[in-house]
């Protein structure tokens, strides 16, 4: 296989295929396990809300979670199993990690989760699935933290034709366990097993497709900066309209242009409209995690994370795709009539 491209011209010294983004979670637990001696064992989410402006996890939150966990005081902040019949078996949690989502391609704010994840102790593992090649104050997309994971599933920003990911580290110690946990937790020889593992390997023929698709990313992402861009002066026209707010400094990879609505029901006849002319849209995520009934054990409740719930029920996205502005011309002209054949018209598109 080619060697892929490595973190150190895209963002470090050490990246490695995967088999896919969850695979690269996988490996996330497994390793902060195993490098600091211990077998993997069982995590529990501490779920935290999201700042209502860029749609990423708000650190001014992620330090209150992290006080209420030590203190095991949900009066700080919102903690698991407070309303579950879990609580009463006398759960301690203790906090050992934080997982920012780069949701949408933007960059979470690393600088402050990183200065609460250090006087904390605390592993940072940037899910960076959405953002590859977004980013943040002169820094790449998984550069940012201990250790990032991206998916290359085919609707991300480089996509292969089927399921990937990739890992990076800048730990010579992360990067030896992730290799051996990638192919069933190998040693020195392909039948001597160390350790606990998985068949995360990434397809060469996947392998291929993505090395042929990233001599051409760079362009590709100037070019979703540049739609992006058209959109944004457009909608921000209107101010029933809401755009994800992309601070000074940050680079977003778009893998979806979001607009937050002013409700369910304006959100509804806005897709309605764009579905009649022909424009896909897709809500980005029409649940929040801790009312997933995968999470119902955890206790948590209607009103808990109220930013993100308020966000599900009025957001949706546009496609935010990487090619010339001459081409797309007509596609924005036609979702931009759709969307105000619904909202107040404001001035012409062009």
């Amino acid at each position: 296989m080619a060697a892929p491209p490595n973190r150190r011209s895209a963002h470090g010294p050490y990246g490695m295929w995967s088999r896919s983004g969850r695979c690269d979670l996988h490996y996330t637990f497994y390793l902060h396990r195993y490098s600091r001696g211990n077998q993997p064992a069982r995590g529990d989410p501490v779920f935290v809300d999201i700042d209502p402006g860029t749609f990423n996890i708000d650190p001014k939150k992620v330090e209150k979670a992290v006080r209420a966990v030590i203190a095991d005081d949900s009066s700080i902040h919102s903690l698991p199993f407070v309303n579950s019949k879990l609580k009463t078996q006398n759960l301690k949690l203790t906090p050992k990690a934080v997982i920012p989502v780069d949701l949408f391609g933007l960059p979470a704010d690393y600088d402050a989760i990183n200065r609460i994840a250090k006087e904390h102790g605390l592993f940072v593992i940037e899910d960076a699935a959405q953002s590859f090649g977004a980013e943040y104050k002169g820094r790449k997309a998984c550069s940012l933290t201990d250790i990032a994971c991206t998916s290359f599933f085919p609707a991300k920003p480089l996509g292969c034709y089927g399921d990937g990911g990739m890992c990076f580290t800048d730990d010579d110690n992360l990067a030896e366990i992730m290799r051996s946990i990638r192919s069933h937790g190998q040693g020195n020889h392909k039948y001597e097993n160390i350790r606990v593992g998985i068949n995360g390997r990434l397809d060469t023929l996947q392998a291929a497709i993505l090395l042929a698709k990233f001599e051409i990313f760079s362009e590709e992402i100037e070019r979703r900066q540049k739609v992006a861009t058209k959109y944004t002066e457009l909608l921000t026209q209107n101010s029933k309209l809401k755009t994800q707010n992309i601070p000074a400094g940050y680079i977003s990879a778009w893998a979806q242009y979001s607009i937050l609505t002013e409700d369910e029901a304006k959100r509804d006849a806005l897709m309605d409209n764009l579905k009649a002319a022909g424009i896909p849209t897709a809500i980005y995520y029409p649940k929040p995690l801790h009312l997933q009934g995968a999470f119902t054990v955890l206790g948590y409740r209607a009103g808990d994370f109220p930013v993100s719930e308020d966000c599900a029920n009025r957001i949706f996205s546009l496609p935010c795709i990487p090619i010339s502005l001459r081409k797309i011309r007509r596609e924005l002209q036609e979702a931009y009539s759709a969307l105000n054949s619904v909202l107040e018209p404001v001035t012409s598109l062009w």
